[in-house]
């Protein structure tokens, strides 16, 4: 999993860069619109929690949710991960992984003590919602228990558990918020 970490650098600070990857996606959002949808949230694994945030400081969304958040990348790319929080128009639902302060956990700014969560707080407070999965591996949900030959981020029935666990936690939040009626 980690022999092709060296590329991910170049990307986040080119191609995958969130000012070149926000203007495709307010034209998905736009074209949402204007076909008639009227309530309209973000749902973003690992680097797609990053992108999200920069879309809910842009789009007026109902809601945010993010499985092993990478809102980190922001300080990786030279800004601050609680200043482009406290400027999404949304409230979030955070689902960092990993023993806190643990070898490839996510770091704690999604916990409740941590600058990204308490920048959401500001802005929503009481609307946001953080849990930790501590011992699963950041990835989970979307490469968790795939085929035994192919990177897993953990096999097993606690992973399955967990993936479960974390799907359903996405549904009531965006349930409770109105985005799925």
């Amino acid at each position: 999993s980690g022999e092709r970490m060296g590329e991910v650098g170049p990307l986040l600070g080119g191609d995958w860069t969130a000012s070149k990857q926000l203007p495709k996606m307010l034209k998905v959002v736009g074209a949402m619109k204007e076909a008639g949808v009227k309530r309209v949230g973000v749902l973003g694994f690992c680097y797609g929690g990053w992108l999200g945030m920069h879309l809910a400081k842009e789009v007026d969304l109902v809601c945010g949710a993010s499985p092993h958040p990478s809102v980190h990348v922001e300080g990786m790319v030279g800004g601050d991960p609680g200043a482009l929080a406290a400027e999404s128009k949304c409230p979030w639902a955070l689902f960092p992984c990993g023993v806190l302060g643990g070898e490839g956990s996510d770091p704690d700014i999604y916990d409740a003590a941590g600058a990204v969560y308490n920048s959401l707080e500001e802005r929503h407070a009481g609307k946001n919602v953080t849990k930790r999965f501590a011992s699963m591996a950041h990835g989970f949900v979307t490469r968790g228990s795939i085929k035994a030959d192919e990177f897993n981020a953990g096999t097993g029935d606690e992973v399955k558990a967990a993936v479960q666990e974390c799907i359903e936690n996405i549904t009531e939040f965006f349930g409770a918020r109105g985005l799925l009626s």
